[in-house]
């Protein structure tokens, strides 16, 4: 016996030592919100604000709680600091608390911006109890009840002699009570409405419900309307969030609701197991909160119930087939059993068949009448028409089953090494067996299903495989990650693949990757329900919607590790864990979109309630934003995920966003948040971020730089013009005047040839003298007609017109000697073929355009022109005897031939200075270099 028991024990110690971790894995969340609230222990009251956030007033000061953190106001913190510390009471009105303290009189608080505002109370004793704002006046409860009006500001005591509990309001009254009445606050003092021991008081509107022991007493207008007595001590009691039933607790701890009609109503909220809960409080995520000396709890309503079951095995891991009314179990290594224990399904001689390695279960299948149990020692049948348990005669049923999977008639047998067995339950045959001498990726087969007609998809210990039925061959799909496949559905012309640790994958049917999400839950078999996949994992059963692939966590299973694929059983869905089996409506659950809140914005440090426009000094500072998901159901942690300027969403660790290394700008931030289940929330929350410029690059200096850059441009373009119309107007002037010195030629020469034939009709002097001046003025008048004549015929040599600089500057030469009378020398050692006719034609206009401007425009009666090489240069050098070349000097007065010299000059990066001789004369230096032509 003292043997049996120490084994007993062992396998307990062995049981709790492997499901421990997951356990704690699975209820961490709770865990941490629950140690923080157990800090706690001397909370009077508890609130929720305008927003969402929970409050929990007491000697602490004012304690907000969103989902995960706590913040404290009190006199002593010095970030969140508070006037007073010890708070009693809270009464919520809009946007704003309204504090009452025990020693700094009653104030007003706002929880979005943590200001207090104090009442001008005139008080003997600044200890308030309990205050209340009821038609336009505060009610306030110190040693009396006081009457403050606030536009007089006149304190006046109300009510003397009396003790109070709480003020209670209806929409046209107000009351207190004590422990031994209930009274209505009157215009003169009180008037009591009932006189009688009195546990707590709820409003409901325009209706008072009274808790008297062990009876509810409904009051209408001051008239009892309702009177239910009960079988159990009532210890406390508070208003359904939103609706105008109740919820009361009563002396064991259990939890009741009730309609304004005094109706009992249905809920699936568990017993309170604290002792002394006499506070209790419902929020608007249907959560209720109670608290005592042990800190603030709160409960979720649950709709599971558990039953435990402990085999005599190492690990109680428990596999589940509804079968004739009820439901089997199957175990690792106690054979099998029934979810009623009152069952007589199977006799014991039965069960005892089961011996050695068959009493170790994977999995049970229920077909017709029959139930099908795949063992450690092959495939095994149960025939409930002749109570007989019978291994099933085929070759080779001496394996380790690890599944069977029934696709019409065919019992598809997973086995553990050796592939898998195709049998025919109908016949009782083995149709084909495809074992290890196939190309698995494993041979360890956990799952299969059927996709079209010719394939059935097989989850390996080591991938997913593909048998095509009709060339008998198999194919892998490689899947990220090295994690085991669990279980397979085929559905919506997709293959949901669930791992252990990959979260699920889903694929098409042509082996490739549509999505993956949940990546980090180990799940187990899963379960095509209906239109959802019902996924049990080692952190609770969720639920997949396969069209939206929106998957969600069944309340209250985060903390059971399960070991089975669910089976529907009385409306019932049953799925078993490593300590027992959970059972649960098989309803939808009701998406509830809780509110996502900035809780708390840090910009280098300096922190803020909530959220508001955030200015940065620069891309140096760091922003932080605490997130909160106001949901506060027992479930999973929230995530969070955030996107800047409608850009891509990108995941947040925890529930806090950390930003830094901003560019200067505006960004405009949305966030995501999910709710205790998984699901996320319908709404957002937002935030504006504005970087500040540099002190030289702010919207005011921009537009500075952007006026001056447009007027630099306006004036640039402003003097292109005038000089466009100079160049225009000097163009104009130029052919002007060569059309007037044109006609002035033409008419010149006409008068002249005129005056000559008059001349010519003179008679003959007879002195010699006179014949001689005649015989002159004759010669002269020839000589002009002739040169005005060949003027006007003769092209003048502008320009090279294809010939060479050798050529050309003698014609030059002659052309200036012959029009103006000017003596011309040149000096040309350069070699024509070294130069090309672009550059020879450029320095002939050069010389041509300085030649003809200093004869018309100075006093030179000489030139001489030097073309030489000297030092990779060109070396271009015009000498005058007068200071023809001395106004080429200047940047204002410049003439057409100034302009085009410049702009050759420019063209090869040539020097062009001019100089004045000591004696008499200019010159002008022209230097090209040769290497800038190259």
């Amino acid at each position: 016996m003292p043997h049996k028991v120490s084994l007993n024990i062992k396998k307990v110690i062995l049981w709790w030592f492997l499901i421990l971790p997951v356990l704690l894995t699975s209820s961490f969340v709770h865990s941490i919100e629950s140690a923080q609230l157990s800090t706690l222990p001397n909370v009077e009251e508890i609130t929720q604000d305008n927003n969402g956030f929970i409050w929990l007033i007491g000697q602490q000061g004012l304690t907000r709680f969103d989902g995960k953190d706590l913040l404290s106001f009190a006199n002593h913190n010095s970030e969140w600091p508070l006037p007073f510390t010890w708070t009693h009471n809270a009464e919520r009105h809009g946007d704003r608390l309204l504090i009452s303290t025990e020693s700094k009189g009653v104030w007003w608080f706002e929880p979005n911006t943590g200001i207090t505002t104090p009442l001008n109370l005139t008080l003997t004793d600044n200890s308030v109890y309990r205050s209340t704002y009821f038609n336009g006046k505060y009610y306030v409860f110190s040693d009396h009840i006081y009457l403050f009006d606030e536009e007089t500001q006149h304190t006046t005591p109300h009510i003397s002699g009396i003790d109070l509990l709480k003020f209670i309001k209806t929409k046209d009254a107000l009351y207190f009570y004590n422990k031994n009445s209930l009274n209505l606050i009157t215009d003169d003092g009180y008037s009591p409405i009932l006189e009688v021991p009195i546990t707590t008081v709820a409003s409901l509107g325009d209706t008072l419900i009274v808790v008297k022991g062990k009876t509810l007493l409904a009051y209408h207008n001051n008239i009892l309307i309702k009177e239910k007595k009960l079988n159990y001590r009532i210890k406390g009691i508070t208003k359904a969030h939103n609706s105008n039933n109740f919820f009361i607790i009563d002396e064991h701890g259990n939890i009741h609701k009730f309609s304004q009609e005094l109706v009992p109503l249905k809920h699936s909220f568990p017993k309170v197991e604290s002792l002394g809960v006499s506070n209790i409080f419902h929020d608007r995520s249907n959560v209720i909160w109670y608290y005592n000396g042990d800190g603030v709890k709160k409960l979720s309503e649950q709709y599971i119930n558990n039953k435990p079951f402990y085999f005599n095995t190492k690990v109680n891991s428990i596999k589940l087939e509804s079968y004739k009314n009820d439901v089997v179990l199957g175990s690792y290594g106690d054979g099998i059993h029934t979810f009623n224990n009152l069952s007589t399904l199977f006799s014991d001689d039965v069960k005892a068949q089961l011996e050695g390695r068959s009493r170790f279960i994977k999995d049970l299948q229920q077909v017709g009448e029959d139930l099908y149990i795949a063992t450690f020692d092959g495939l095994w049948k149960y025939t409930d028409k002749t109570k007989t348990l019978t291994k099933v005669p085929f070759e080779q049923n001496n394996q380790i089953l690890l599944d069977i999977n029934l696709v019409n008639n065919l019992l598809y047998l997973a086995t553990d090494g050796n592939g898998f067995i195709i049998f025919d339950h109908t016949t009782g045959k083995v149709i084909e067996v495809i074992d290890n001498k196939y190309n698995f990726s494993s041979p360890e087969i956990l799952d299969s299903t059927p996709v079209n007609n010719n394939q059935i998809w097989l989850a390996t210990a080591a991938n997913i495989d593909v048998y095509n039925k009709m060339t008998r061959t198999i194919s892998s799909i490689n899947l990220q990650g090295s994690s085991k496949i669990a279980s397979l559905i085929n559905t919506h012309n997709k293959v949901f693949a669930f791992s252990k640790g990959n979260g699920v994958f889903v694929l098409s049917y042509s082996g490739e990757i549509i999505n993956q999400f949940a990546t980090g839950v180990d799940f187990g078999k899963a379960k095509l329900i209906g239109d959802e996949i019902w996924a049990p994992s080692k952190r609770g059963v969720f639920r997949i919607n396969p069209d939206t692939l929106e998957i969600i966590l069944v309340p209250n299973t985060e903390k059971y590790s399960f070991t089975s694929e669910p089976v529907i059983f009385n409306n019932l869905l049953h799925i078993a864990h490593y300590g027992g089996v959970v059972t649960l409506p098989f309803k939808k659950t009701t998406k509830y979109d809780p509110d996502i809140f900035i809780s708390k914005t840090t910009v280098s440090g300096e922190s803020l309630l909530l959220n508001k426009e955030i200015n940065i000094n620069s891309s140096n500072d760091v922003l932080q934003l605490d997130l909160a998901s106001l949901d506060y159901r027992s479930g999973q942690s929230k995530h969070f995920k955030y996107q800047i300027n409608n850009g891509v969403w990108h995941p947040i660790n925890g529930n806090q966003l950390t930003l830094t290394g901003l560019a200067s700008g505006s960004y405009y931030i949305t966030i995501m948040g999910t709710n205790s289940l998984g699901q996320w929330s319908n709404k957002k929350a937002f935030t504006q971020v504005h970087v500040a410029y540099p002190w030289y690059w702010t919207p005011k200096l921009r537009v500075l730089y952007t006026i001056c850059l447009v007027g630099l441009l306006i004036i640039g373009a402003w003097l292109l013009y005038l000089r466009g119309r100079s160049i225009s107007h000097i163009h104009a002037l130029l052919n002007d005047d060569i059309k007037v010195r044109g006609k002035t030629a033409l008419n010149v020469s006409r008068n002249l040839s005129h005056v000559l034939s008059l001349y010519q009709t003179i008679p003959t002097n007879d002195q010699p003298e006179v014949n001689e001046t005649h015989q002159q003025i004759k010669s002269l008048l020839q000589e002009s007609v002739k040169e005005l004549t060949e003027q006007s015929q003769t092209k003048v040599p502008d320009n090279l017109y294809g010939n060479s600089l050798t050529i050309a500057l003698p014609y030059l030469a002659d052309f200036v000697h012959k029009k103006y009378h000017i003596n011309i020398e040149y000096i040309h050692e350069l070699n024509d073929e070294d130069l090309s006719y672009e550059l020879q034609s450029d320095i002939y206009t050069m010389i041509y355009e300085a030649i003809i401007s200093a004869v018309l425009n100075g006093n030179g009666r000489n030139f001489t022109i030097s073309l030489q090489e000297f030092k990779q240069k060109i070396w271009l050098t015009i000498t005058d005897d007068g200071d023809s070349f001395t106004h080429f000097k200047s940047k204002i007065n410049f003439d057409m031939a100034m302009y085009y010299i410049r702009q050759i000059a420019n063209k090869y990066a040539a020097s062009v200075n001019t100089f004045e001789e000591q004696n008499q004369g200019s010159q002008l230096v022209i230097s090209i270099p040769l290497m800038q032509i190259s």
